[in-house]
């Protein structure tokens, strides 16, 4: 009995419960992506897509808290999410060329992003991006633009 409360938040969700479980979502971050929509391909935390979803922020989400159940074809993309996020693997991160990434500010997958150097252009991946907001919770940077 004293599991019932997660499973009634699991039965009767809310765009809060995305929150509850993991990092802590960022209230900040949501009214500015609401004022400032991301534009392209994003690569998103998991557990907050579906805050995102229900807030209204016009985007569109690369995984969020559903999509372990979807299959698009033979593609499975929770299992890149998982080689990215999870395993650290930022060749497969490359290989997606996201226009924006939206994930916890303290995350292994941010400091190794930020220390790493891609094996076939010599250029720090940091170097790559533009922190367009960022506070206790959570790293949101954009890919600059190349000319």
């Amino acid at each position: 009995m004293e599991r019932r409360g997660d499973y009634y938040n699991l039965l009767h969700s809310s765009m809060q419960t995305y929150c509850w479980y993991g990092p802590q979502c960022s209230e900040g971050l949501t009214e500015f992506l609401l004022q400032h929509p991301p534009v392209g391909r994003g690569f998103t935390f998991y557990d907050w897509g579906g805050h995102m979803i229900g807030r209204g922020v016009q985007a569109k989400l690369f995984i969020d808290g559903r999509m372990h159940l979807w299959e698009r074809s033979d593609y499975q993309p929770m299992a890149d999410y998982r080689a990215i996020y999870v395993m650290n693997d930022l060749d497969a991160f490359r290989r997606h060329q996201f226009d924006w990434i939206l994930v916890p500010r303290n995350s292994d997958f941010v400091k190794n992003l930020v220390a790493d150097v891609s094996p076939s252009t010599g250029v720090r991946e940091s170097d790559l991006w533009t922190v367009a907001y960022q506070d206790d919770k959570v790293f949101y940077a954009v890919r600059r633009k190349t000319n």
